[in-house]
């Protein structure tokens, strides 16, 4: 995957870091494995209920992995919907991958403007 030159350049590290997370949740949507966790299932058996539309940006294949896990309780191991969920699983892990260097790249840049930012702070309570 490549990104644009002006969601970095133009834009804060933190935008790019969920531009590139949108990009490999959307290609995960369009993946026929995906049609099953779209959207909430019913009558589940399950107390933490996640689908596609909940999972969160921060725990992005932690929350995958979940969904998982509830269809392995839920379905069963060889399963339709677990093959599909595992499948969608491995897709992201890929997906995330391919960016590796920007993710590490832009978090890093994330870390560092934190930490200048805590600088600066402290610097100016000190005045």
């Amino acid at each position: 995957m490549t990104m644009p030159k002006n969601s970095v350049t133009h834009n804060t590290d933190q935008i790019a870091l969920s531009y590139l997370l949108d990009k490999v949740h959307d290609d995960i949507l369009v993946s026929t494995d995906s049609y099953h966790f779209r959207k909430p299932m019913k009558n589940n058996g399950v107390q933490k209920n996640i689908d596609l539309q909940t999972i969160g940006q921060n725990d992005y294949l932690q929350d995958i992995q979940k969904i998982v896990d509830n269809c392995v309780k839920c379905k069963g191991d060889d399963a339709k919907h677990t093959i599909c969920a595992r499948n969608m699983l491995e897709h992201a892990r890929i997906k995330m991958k391919e960016s590796e260097h920007f993710f590490i790249q832009l978090e890093a840049n994330i870390v560092q403007h934190l930490k200048q930012a805590k600088a600066n702070y402290w610097l100016r309570v000190r005045l």
